[in-house]
């Protein structure tokens, strides 16, 4: 489908904000949908798109529960005009956030950081994922520009869900920012790497040599100094 100013296509990420309105997994969406999982996986990554059979049987499920989806988007870059990387920005807030006065003090430095080396990318996504204990912080996130997720529970699986789905589209085109003082993430970066995903850490010098280890120090970005307070994980 195209118009003289551009070209629409499909957003694998609009299947993503169904999926987390009805607060529902992978698998049991795949169920909701009578699809394999790894189909909806591939849907979700951009990898494939869903034909218009399946388009409508999402949209069906989506406004049985009051959400109204929009699945394409007017893509208007010419050619030659497209940055060569994809920046994809994940701030692991529930373990290493910040107090909501010295919220934009982060903010701030972390842009200041990611800009230094990556200030050709025009493509830039900036996400948080946040406890229910930190609204104050996460509305102040999202005055600044982050896209926000909050859960009561241990958000690790999200990220690393989102992660996978973002860095799917284009996987030798993307770099990837995590933000976070948690060692479980091992797995997920060597997966993304094997796919092509550069991928970066940003956290403190106590996060660990196996994480450490997965990006290489050269891809290791030091925590900020200790101005910024480090927060207790919720449980």
């Amino acid at each position: 489908m195209s118009t003289k100013e551009g070209t629409y296509e499909f957003k694998p990420e609009s299947l993503v904000g169904i999926r987390k309105r009805l607060k529902t997994s992978q698998g049991e969406m795949a169920r909701l949908l009578d699809v394999l999982p790894n189909t909806l996986s591939r849907w979700e990554t951009g990898a494939t798109a869903p034909d218009a059979n399946s388009l409508a049987k999402i949209y069906s499920v989506a406004k049985e529960h009051g959400i109204t989806p929009s699945f394409f988007s007017l893509r208007t870059e010419t050619r030659g005009t497209r940055s060569r990387y994809r920046l994809i920005v994940l701030w692991d807030f529930q373990t290493l956030g910040v107090p909501s006065y010295q919220l934009n003090e982060a903010d701030s430095w972390i842009r200041t950081e990611v800009g230094r080396r990556f200030g050709r990318m025009t493509h830039r996504l900036y996400k948080a994922f946040t406890h229910p204990n930190q609204s104050a912080e996460a509305d102040g996130l999202e005055k600044l520009g982050w896209r926000v997720w909050e859960d009561d529970q241990d958000i690790d699986e999200e990220i690393i869900d989102q992660a996978r789905s973002d860095s799917g589209q284009d996987p030798a085109g993307t770099v990837l920012v995590l933000i976070t003082q948690d060692k479980n993430f091992t797995d997920i970066i060597e997966e993304l790497q094997v796919e092509g995903v550069r991928i970066y850490l940003l956290g403190p010098s106590s996060i660990g040599g196996d994480l450490v280890g997965k990006v290489g120090e050269r891809r290791w970005i030091q925590w900020m100094p200790p101005i910024v307070s480090l927060p207790l994980r919720y449980s």
